[in-house]
């Protein structure tokens, strides 16, 4: 499939400064905070602090950093129509560049785009990023993650800190047209030397905490291996050694992935998106798969991108990644089957344990219309064999009732979220499932979640042995 034409924005992508050899385990927040104020606790990122002329570095001198870089999905600010949006409470900590001579906060950037475009440093909240009304904002992935990375730290105790997000996109780019020796990849380093001086103007030095990449459309016929080109992105970002210099720890940066969810006209999933789940996995301490992508909308008359609430809400998941990985130091763990087994006509699949905030399994047929099954698919021999019923024995397992012929075969294709009769253009992914784990209150919406959904699968299950 030839990647559509996407227009160009800035994009988040939360990148590292160590290889991947050589990564450190993620350190806990401590347990007896530091602060002055007894009521707040330290987070995790400023135990191995960078050091500021000299000295250890206090957070009010300290701007914490993101990179984005990919494709248009991150990078686009779309309208959010909504009347339970939730104002930021106090100043505010989120910040973005802000292109000279425009009135949006990250604007499209059109080739060849120069890092001299940036000015000073805006700061996020609804207030500046409203397109007409109180209830109508706009916000990209990345300043959207921003902006709940900050308020879900804030809300949880921990000692307030800055951050800017800054990255560019580029349309149907993959990693071969992205990568060090390409004229994007040295717009972004000028970028990134850019946001560090503008910071360093306003006395702040750079604490680079990651990078966040997403990738568009993959088609079933892709010859590339996904596991290899995010290898070499994250080596490409880690050369860069953002953090040293100017009395820098060499604190690593952390990836954000999403699980691409396909086109509205897709009608079966495309196998690299299970590499990006093998890369997230073999290296979890630092590179973590936010979220699948098919649960959120497509814009109406567009077959390929996000309505602004879609975008706002795969943001909102990917802040609370930030949240857990860089600020309380825990590992982040997608919502994924691992395994599976033929008891009977039941098929039990082993799912990943719920983080602390998430509920058990669940079917949701109001962010996305049903799917077939809910998504799961069963086949022996290349036939399909109906699905009675869904149900969630306990937290961690999924049960699929058959309705088996006479003989059911010992070994069994299972899928989810894998093949899907396409959807109407223009409003869902064409391959797509109903369900999720319902996670904490929303930050940004009310009356909402941040909810994690279970990651596309496609494997083989085998009947228990008799003993």
């Amino acid at each position: 499939m030839t990647p559509p034409t996407l227009s160009i924005f800035a994009v988040l992508f939360l990148s590292s400064t160590m290889a991947l050899a050589n990564e450190p385990a993620v350190h806990a927040a401590p347990k007896n905070p530091s602060s002055a104020a007894a009521s707040l606790r330290t987070p995790a990122f400023e135990k191995n602090r960078i050091r500021y002329k000299g000295a250890v570095a206090d957070e009010s001198a300290v701007m914490n950093a993101f990179i984005s870089y990919g494709q248009s999905w991150r990078s686009q600010s779309v309208a959010i129509s909504s009347s339970g949006l939730i104002p930021d409470d106090g100043p505010g900590y989120a910040f973005a560049p802000k292109a000279k001579n425009t009135n949006t906060l990250l604007p499209a950037i059109s080739l060849p785009w120069v890092a001299e475009q940036y000015g000073d440093l805006e700061e996020l909240n609804w207030n500046n990023t409203v397109t007409g009304s109180s209830n109508n904002a706009t916000g990209n992935i990345g300043n959207i993650a921003a902006r709940s990375f900050v308020k879900l730290s804030k809300k949880n105790g921990y000692s307030p800190f800055k951050v800017v997000d800054a990255g560019m996109a580029y349309p149907g780019y993959t990693w071969k047209q992205l990568q060090p020796g390409t004229q994007p990849w040295e717009v972004m380093v000028k970028a990134v030397k850019k946001v560090a001086a503008i910071n360093e103007a306003n006395g702040k030095q750079t604490r680079w905490l990651g990078v966040g990449w997403t990738h568009g459309v993959f088609s079933p016929t892709d010859d590339f291996d996904y596991y290899a080109q995010l290898k070499e992105m994250v080596a490409a970002f880690d050369k860069l050694a953002l953090n040293e210099g100017n009395g820098g720890t060499h604190k690593p940066l952390h990836y954000f992935t999403d699980m691409f969810g396909g086109v509205s006209d897709m009608n079966v999933q495309a196998a690299n998106t299970l590499r990006q789940l093998d890369f997230a996995v073999a290296h979890a301490s630092r590179v973590h798969l936010v979220n699948p992508r098919y649960p959120y909308p497509i814009a109406e008359g567009d077959n390929v991108h996000n309505t602004g609430m879609g975008y706002a809400q795969y943001g909102e998941v990917e802040g609370l990644a930030k949240y857990v990985t860089l600020v309380e130091g825990k590992t982040w763990e997608p919502f994924r089957i691992l395994s599976g087994k033929i008891e009977g006509s039941t098929i039990s699949l082993k799912v990943s344990q719920p983080m602390s905030g998430f509920g058990k399994p669940e079917i949701d047929v109001s962010q996305i219309e049903q799917a077939s099954q809910y998504g799961f698919r069963v086949k022996a021999n290349g036939a399909d064999i109906p699905i009675k019923k869904v149900s969630f024995p306990n937290a961690t397992t999924i049960a699929l009732e058959l309705a088996p012929p006479k003989k059911l075969a010992a070994k069994l294709e299972v899928s989810y979220a894998w093949y899907g009769p396409g959807a109407p253009f223009g409003t869902h992914v064409g391959v797509w499932g109903n369900i999720k784990r319902k996670g904490p209150p929303s930050v940004l919406f009310q009356g909402k979640t941040i909810d994690l959904w279970l990651c596309n699968y496609l494997g083989t299950v085998e009947r228990t042995p008799s003993k």
